[in-house]
């Protein structure tokens, strides 16, 4: 079974809500019209027929031809029978006023009992309504006054009509409203049904219109947004691959370009030492790769984030821990070190201070010239422990410091494997640094040297009294 599409669903909806609406309106309308008009024609009847019998019941001897035309023709749109005591006619309508059937027999015998009979309304046809008036003299009753209502149906038949009419009108008119209020809710879903498949083959060029500023609009616009989100995201996972299978794809090229020739002879077993040592650094080299791809990837999807977070770190410690570690590199190139470190811990574990303070460090070292000088230094700022690495390096171009945070950027492009680096150091220190609530920096000119910083919650007394 085929199923309908929310167009069709909303034109449906929207078609029923009015019919039944129009349904209500005409029968509630009709009902009250109905009885109103019945009550007002009733009251006009009575009040016609007590005055006929107030005249009548002065001059009943005298009642006659003349009577007839005057007080037959008195009732407008009524149709008016006068009887005398016993029950006999004495004046009829005239022909064109006439119901199709008189009074009935217990109708008049009822009024000469001398009470009014004046029905309920609608307890009968619309188009008997009729009323007795008896004609006193003094205490007796000497006739009877009948008012028969003249082509009322007739009268409601026209205003059911002008309803059906208005009715049928209004159902047009929504008909057409309908068609484009519910073509202007549908476009957009449907524009976002294509979209989606489109993106499922890796298509996210497709847009959605935005039409308004409804909440279709804000979804539409949200669908854009999140469109552009997934081309970027796609584009950024494109390039990680190429960037990952070059990065990878270097030292394993150098592994095996070294042991096939020594392998094969090319590289004789007594020469081949160097070789091997090139070969180890390139296998560590690869091997630091992966664990960094790992390390990112782990707190890329939020593993381990409360880990992050743990234990307690004094980032006296931590300095003089990333100093130790990286000691042979400044002793290199004869670098000189000056810290500046007040007393501040962090709320964090403390591997993973050190291996942002780290990843800055060798920055600096990396491109600091040989002989050069860098200053760390850790200080309370605005209730923040704050970490700032210092170097007078090559620093970097003003339009690329945004882009260093990207996973396998590298400013020198130029750079050799023998430098170092794997250019996933600054993004890992980026995502280390967001779980731990804090932010991380650079100001770098370029020739001068650069500037990173990070601040970070810092320790507060109850904490480092539990």
């Amino acid at each position: 079974m085929k199923r309908l599409r929310i167009f069709h669903k909303l034109i449906l909806i929207i078609l029923g809500i009015m019919l039944v609406t129009v349904l209500v309106l005409n029968l509630t309308g009709t009902f009250l019209y109905r009885g109103y008009f019945l009550q007002e024609r009733q009251d006009a009847m009575v009040e016609q027929g007590r005055a006929i019998a107030m005249v009548a019941g002065k001059r009943m001897e005298r009642l006659g031809s003349d009577s007839q035309n005057s007080l037959a023709m008195s009732a407008t749109f009524n149709a008016v029978y006068i009887y005398d005591s016993d029950g006999s006619l004495l004046i009829e309508p005239p022909e064109e006023r006439k119901q199709q059937s008189p009074p009935s027999v217990a109708l008049v015998k009822a009024t000469l009992s001398g009470e009014e009979q004046i029905p309920t309304v609608g307890s009968k046809g619309a188009d008997t309504m009729e009323i007795g008036i008896p004609i006193r003299r003094g205490t007796r009753v000497i006739g009877a006054v009948i008012v028969q209502g003249q082509a009322l149906d007739r009268h409601f038949g026209g205003v059911n009509r002008l309803l059906i009419t208005s009715g049928v009108i209004a159902l047009v008119v929504t008909s057409v409203l309908a068609f484009f209020f519910s073509r202007s809710i549908a476009s957009p879903l449907q524009e976002m049904s294509i979209a989606v498949r489109r993106m499922a083959k890796g298509d996210f060029s497709r847009k959605v219109k935005v039409r308004s500023k409804d909440e279709v609009g804000e979804l539409a616009d949200a669908f854009n947004h999140m469109a552009e989100e997934l081309e970027a995201l796609e584009a950024m996972r494109s390039e990680f691959v190429a960037h990952a299978s070059h990065e990878l794809r270097s030292p394993l090229t150098s592994i095996r370009g070294f042991v096939g020739a020594i392998l094969d002879g090319t590289i004789p077993v007594e020469n081949a030492r160097p070789f091997l040592e090139r070969i180890h650094k390139e296998s560590e080299r690869l091997g630091k790769l992966v664990d960094e791809l790992l390390d990112l990837s782990r707190l890329e999807n939020h593993a381990g984030d409360e880990a992050v977070v743990e234990g307690e770190a004094p980032l006296g410690h931590v300095v003089r821990e990333a100093v130790a570690t990286l000691s042979p590199q400044m002793q290199a190139k004869e670098l000189r070190l000056y810290t500046e470190i007040d007393d501040v811990g962090v709320q964090a574990q403390a591997e993973r201070v050190t291996q942002v303070v780290i990843n800055l460090l060798s920055n600096a070292i990396r491109f600091s010239h040989p002989g050069g000088s860098i200053t760390i230094r850790v200080r309370e700022e605005g209730g923040m422990a704050r970490v700032e690495v210092i170097d007078e390096g090559i620093g970097i171009p003003e339009d690329e410091i945004d882009r260093v945070w990207e996973r396998f950027y590298k400013v020198d492009k130029a750079r050799t494997t023998d430098q170092g680096g794997t250019g996933l150091g600054l993004s890992i220190a980026k995502r280390i640094v967001e779980l731990l609530g804090g932010e991380i920096g650079l100001e770098s000119t370029r020739g001068e040297g650069t500037t990173a910083w990070v601040t970070l919650p810092k320790l507060t007394k109850n904490q480092e009294e539990l």
